[in-house]
């Protein structure tokens, strides 16, 4: 029965982490084509310097924040005895990086969008390597 439950808690798990790799790669990538192709032309507003730095600091804010709580919540399973106990603080340490990471990627598809700043795009393939 626990096994049961522990592949319960891994599936629902891995099916959040597609659901927002299949949401957050096509985002980031059309707005990525859109600006590597220069064919199109959709007079966006242009976001201000300032305003594209606080946001490309914000997202890799969100990205360290993303790792040090993910790191903070795993040593707490090391306290717990019952496997499944582990596998249940796992998963939610998992489910939680994973929205700081689609909310961070969603930002970086936006900020590239808005400002046409590379950094957006380096900030995205960070994201990328933490999915």
């Amino acid at each position: 029965m626990e096994n049961q439950e522990i592949a319960r808690i891994y599936k629902q798990t891995e099916q959040l982490t597609l659901i927002h790799l299949i949401l957050a790669l096509p985002a980031f990538g059309m707005v990525y084509i859109y600006h590597s192709s220069g064919n199109l032309r959709w007079d966006l507003p242009v976001l201000p310097e300032f305003s594209v730095w606080f946001l490309a600091g914000f997202c890799a804010m969100l990205l360290v924040a993303q790792y040090v709580l993910f790191q903070k919540r795993i040593k707490q399973s090391f306290e717990v005895v019952e496997l499944l106990d582990k596998v249940a603080v796992y998963s939610k340490a998992t489910v939680t990086r994973f929205w700081i990471l689609f909310f961070v990627s969603i930002l970086t598809a936006a900020g590239l969008l808005l400002s046409n700043n590379p950094v957006f795009t380096v900030l995205f393939a960070v994201a990328l390597v933490f999915f």
